[in-house]
């Protein structure tokens, strides 16, 4: 009984009797909770976002927020500062130069205004929009209109409020 097997099937035989113990915990799992923001919408199809252009300058949306919802993903999706001279309100339209790659498949810049006079704006940004590298500017057109007149403004400025990345 000196055999090395014999020492062996002896500890496989004593670790299996042992099986109606508790199985060992698991260490707990990390939240799934993810800390990047989900891909933008395919907004190809979309009638709202349909890429429209006029006079060779493409057409924005206005809107009360951003396509998202009220709080934005990341920093990434509120353009930063846009310099006074990017930007002119001709009659009730605003004109912006904003990035372009040269391949947009929808319209993924939304002007979104506060209130007051001037009238403060923002740009949110689908970045999917144009996957072509964005190496060039393209001016952007939206019609602020409305916001103008609800207002009575007939100037704006850039602006992003507190809380809006």
């Amino acid at each position: 009984m000196s055999s090395p097997w014999f020492a062996v099937i002896l500890a496989f035989f004593a670790c299996n009797t042992h099986s109606n113990k508790e199985p060992p915990q698991q260490p707990a799992k990390r939240s799934s909770v993810t800390t990047t923001p989900p891909p933008a919408a395919d907004r190809r199809h979309d009638p709202a976002f349909a890429l429209k252009a006029i006079n060779g300058k493409y057409i924005g949306r206005v809107a009360e927020m951003c396509p998202w919802g009220p709080v934005t993903q990341d920093s990434t999706q509120v353009l930063p500062p846009i310099k006074s001279s990017d930007y002119k309100l001709v009659g009730d339209k605003l004109e912006i130069k904003l990035p372009y790659g040269g391949c947009p498949l929808w319209t993924g810049y939304t002007v979104v205004t506060g209130s007051g006079s001037p009238l403060p704006f923002y740009v949110c940004h689908e970045i999917q929009h144009d996957t072509c590298e964005m190496a060039g500017d393209k001016t952007w057109v939206f019609d602020v209109s409305k916001q103008l007149k609800a207002n009575h403004a007939t100037a704006m400025a850039f602006g992003v409020p507190a809380g809006v990345h």
